[in-house]
């Protein structure tokens, strides 16, 4: 399991995929299995300031950052991904298309069972953990 889950935050970490995902949000809702949702519920909230912080979004790099919500943040979303076939194969086909995003569609259209927990997954890393230094990498709302 540990690699596969290391294929699947390489996968993530190179490849842009361009999902739309609502902002702030780890895209829990399309009903991956395993989520918890806690992508959007681990940042934390300063209520003296209003502001949201998002403690692996610090360090100007992406691949960085993905890394450590990967292991963090995004635990339970990788999880999930990684006990689905239709999410790995997803992830890895993803990664063979490169910038293609016609490519991207059919890896999706391949493995249907597992695109809400890639989603999930995806959005919680590049939307809610990683929002500043993963910026364009996917398309959050």
């Amino acid at each position: 399991m540990r690699r596969i889950a290391s294929l699947i935050a390489l996968g993530l970490t190179l490849v842009a995929c361009q999902l739309d995902l609502p902002s702030g949000s780890s895209g829990a809702s399309t009903g991956a299995t395993g989520s918890t949702g806690a992508g959007g519920s681990s940042t934390t909230s300063d209520t003296t300031t209003g502001t949201t912080t998002h403690p692996c979004d610090t360090k100007s790099d992406c691949n960085a950052c993905t890394n450590c919500a990967f292991n963090a943040q995004c635990a339970a979303q990788a999880t999930a991904c990684s006990q689905s076939s239709g999410c790995v194969g997803i992830d890895q086909c993803v990664t063979i298309c490169g910038s293609d995003a016609d490519c991207k569609g059919q890896c999706v259209l391949q493995s249907p069972d597992g695109e809400g927990a890639y989603r999930a997954l995806v959005g919680c890393l590049f939307c809610d953990a990683c929002p500043t230094d993963c910026a364009g990498y996917v398309i959050c709302n």
